[in-house]
């Protein structure tokens, strides 16, 4: 990642205007100069929003919701499964209703439906007795949907905000934000913009108010379908924020969901990293109409019982992205990534594409196959200069369908096109890989950022799309400890501050060893544990000297005989070695070594090269002998047979060092004591990458003459030593040999 500092030279007469010497900074460096541009920012309730009246088609598309209302005809509101299309969808159901209209919903089906209007569900309405489609969030290019619907006798007005077709469909009305030159206000809005505007030329029209805060819901939308944060979004998202904390007027599903997913203050944070994947969720794993009915319903009872189906939907999506994920560990970018796997997800490939995109910095496609098998379904992500729906416009023979935007599209193909298809988006998406560039607000002292900063710094929120949370840089940082947390993914930094100090936490980063004078890029947050509001950072960057420890190693002899208590083990900075039965929540094993400063050993290491292995990656200068001074083991086919059983029957992922870890042993003795199964026929070994397949087999008697039974029998008999040496080696003789085989 690479960062650029911005100018810290600011004019003293803006600087003046401003009234803060940091916001000035910040809001300079962005390109707002004038009084009008910052205006907004300092005084949120001077910006003056746009009316209902801005967009084309408005008032006729109002016109024949009150025509339609007055002649008791039924409406049928068609969204979609996102949180844009779900709110809109709320919204407009809600509006309708409170203007005396029958008004149905539907929410299409991700994965019997995809994207956009479907002509079975447009002759189900049409049989239902619906005269008119109102569309959010969708519709603009749904063409021969909209040409069935008129030939059934129904209206339409299509509200959606994706880019324009060339030629427009042939709804009664489509207002779409897209129509206005670039720079109007609303000309970025998301569908639930277009909706909430809606809903106010149809109160206008109809002489009626709505009785609760329609920009909670825009607010959701807004926020989660990522577009531009100024102007009429910044406004909207400002003071649905402000109505989605107030004590009386929250929606009762909204007010639920926060209570389930433990949200203290709602703020663009909670709402993108909390709130919106639980909406989303419902529509990747099953259907999202379940969210409609959570923003619809004013029973409290019913809208906590939705959203704990709605959070219980998320959790199992969490499960999958993690999964997905996991199957492309391996993964090389050449220029893009284009996978296809029967096996995947429909509902989260996008997720895991747009964590891969972030990761590598390349365009993304990742596919998979529907349920039938007929139909291999995509989703994209990209980089800046490579629009991936352009991409999609070149190689649109072979696909059924497709849509989108610059940055992330979706596709349909069938299996007999996939093979050219993945060759040609190979083709059409490479790039040269290269480094995310992060512009730097503002360069100062470390001790100057503290909680005040932290607070002025709200006075510009809410924060998102183009306009960032600020990034700040400091020299002659010193960093005074760490530990990894996350299963060993990220480090938490303790930082000297002042005569304190603060934390830091660098996400999926591992550091090798303290800093000194070093120079930081960070982000400020904070950190509300236990009520107490503490000074936070989250670490984008860090370069400097680093404290070269000499290889002196400090041991402390904390053995124990066969049926002694164990000792405990507290304190910051300390890692905890265990495997095998001893292995437990607070502790390692050799395949998610962490970073410590005292290494803790619970049980013994199978071997001396494991050992310093330890020692090295931990970066511990203090090792702890805490294990049992014993060398009484069952034999380790008991053991691997033991492990391995358990392991197909749990459906667990099997590795050779995971097996190795869980039998306390060698990887060696693991590996012959498999191919010792495998060759006596009690089992079936594949290997899949770094992961085993292995299937039972009746098998027959093990034949000592066999090279695996001779191989494990040697490997079995240097740990059994190698543990009795450690059982009675002095501290000092083993923190020589550790210091003589260390750099």
């Amino acid at each position: 990642m690479r960062f650029r500092l911005m100018s810290n030279e600011i004019p003293e007469e803006f600087i003046t205007k401003t009234g803060s010497s940091l916001l000035a900074a910040i809001l300079w460096n962005r390109g707002y100069r004038s009084l009008d541009d910052i205006k907004p920012f300092l005084n949120p309730d001077s910006y003056v929003p746009s009316g209902h009246e801005v967009l084309p088609g408005l008032f006729e598309a109002a016109e024949i919701v009150k025509e339609t209302v007055r002649n008791s005809g039924k409406i049928a509101i068609y969204g979609d499964y996102d949180v844009d299309g779900i709110t809109s969808a709320a919204l407009l159901v809600r509006t309708l209703r409170k203007a005396g209209g029958e008004v149905v919903y539907h929410i299409p089906n991700r994965f019997t439906e995809g994207y956009g209007m479907n002509p079975d569900v447009i002759r189900q309405l049409a049989a239902s007795g619906c005269s008119l489609i109102v569309t959010c969030d969708c519709g603009i290019s749904n063409h021969n949907e909209i040409l069935l619907a008129k030939e059934l006798g129904m209206r339409v007005i299509v509200t959606d905000h994706h880019t324009l077709p060339e030629v427009m469909v042939e709804a009664d009305v489509a207002v779409n934000p897209k129509m206005l030159d670039e720079n109007h206000p609303c000309y970025y809005i998301p569908g639930v913009g277009v909706a909430y505007l809606l809903s106010q030329a149809v109160q206008s029209v109809m002489a009626f108010e709505l009785d609760f805060d329609p920009l909670q819901l825009v607010a959701l939308g807004v926020i989660c379908d990522v577009v531009p944060l100024a102007k009429e979004n910044r406004y909207w998202a400002r003071k649905g924020l402000t109505a989605l904390n107030s004590e009386e007027g929250t929606l009762p599903g909204i007010k639920a969901l926060v209570e389930v997913a433990r949200v203290k203050y709602v703020d663009e944070d909670t709402v993108g990293f909390q709130i919106g994947p639980r909406l989303n969720a419902p529509g990747r794993m099953a259907s999202a109409e379940i969210c409609v009915e959570l923003l619809l319903t004013d029973d409290r009872e019913k809208a906590y019982q939705l959203a704990a189906e709605i959070d219980a939907l998320n959790e199992e999506r969490k499960l999958l992205v993690s999964q997905v994920l996991h199957s492309l560990d391996g993964v090389e970018p050449d220029g893009c990534i284009v996978e296809y796997n029967e096996f995947w997800h429909e509902g989260i490939i996008g997720i895991v594409a747009g964590r891969l995109c972030e990761t590598y910095q390349v365009p993304v496609v990742l596919m998979t196959g529907k349920k039938d098998g007929s139909i291999i379904t995509g989703s994209a992500r990209s980089v800046e200069g490579v629009n991936v729906f352009d991409v999609f416009s070149r190689v649109q023979s072979l696909l059924v369908k497709f849509g989108g935007h610059a940055g992330a599209a979706g596709l349909s193909t069938t299996k007999d096109k996939l093979p050219e298809l993945i060759r040609r988006l190979r083709t059409e998406l490479s790039v040269d890989k290269s480094e995310a560039e992060l512009f730097i607000d503002l360069e100062a002292k470390f001790d100057y950022f503290d909680l005040t900063v932290y607070q002025e710094l709200k006075k510009l929120a809410p924060y998102g799309e183009e306009f960032p949370r600020p990034i700040f840089r400091s020299a002659g940082v010193e960093i005074t400890g760490f530990e990894t947390i996350g299963n060993g993914k990220h480090t938490r930094l303790k930082l000297k501050h002042g005569n304190g100090s603060v934390t830091g936490v660098w996400w999926n980063t591992l550091i090798s060893d303290i800093f000194t004078n070093a120079s930081l890029t960070f982000r400020i947050g904070v950190n509300d544990f236990n009520e107490e509001q503490t000074l936070q950072l989250e670490v984008l960057g860090l370069e400097g000297p680093q404290i070269t420890r000499g290889r002196s190693l400090e041991l402390e002899d904390m053995r124990y005989l066969p049926g002694v208590r164990p000792p405990d083990f507290f304190g910051p900075q300390i890692g905890i070695f265990a495997e095998g039965l001893r292995a437990d929540e607070g502790s390692f094993d050799r395949t998610g070594i962490q970073l410590c400063q005292t290494l803790v050993l619970a049980t013994i290491p199978p071997g001396l090269t494991l050992l310093k292995h330890l020692v090295d990656k931990s970066r511990c200068s203090k090792l702890v002998l805490g294990y049992e001074a014993s060398t009484s083991r069952p034999p380790l086919m008991h053991r691997l047979m033991g492990i391995v059983k358990a392991g197909i029957k749990n459906g667990s992922v099997l590795t050779i060092p995971g097996i190795a870890s869980a039998c306390e042993a060698s990887d060696s003795a693991v590996i012959a004591g498999l191919k010792l199964l495998e060759s006596n026929g009690y089992l079936k070994l594949e290997m899949e990458g770094s992961h085993l397949n292995i299937q039972l087999l009746p098998g027959e008697r093990i034949s000592k003459e066999n090279i695996y039974y001779r191989r494990l029998v040697v490997a079995e008999e240097e740990t059994a030593a190698f543990r009795e040496w450690m059982s009675s080696v002095t501290p000092e003789e083993l923190a020589a040999l550790i210091n003589a085989g260390s750099n």
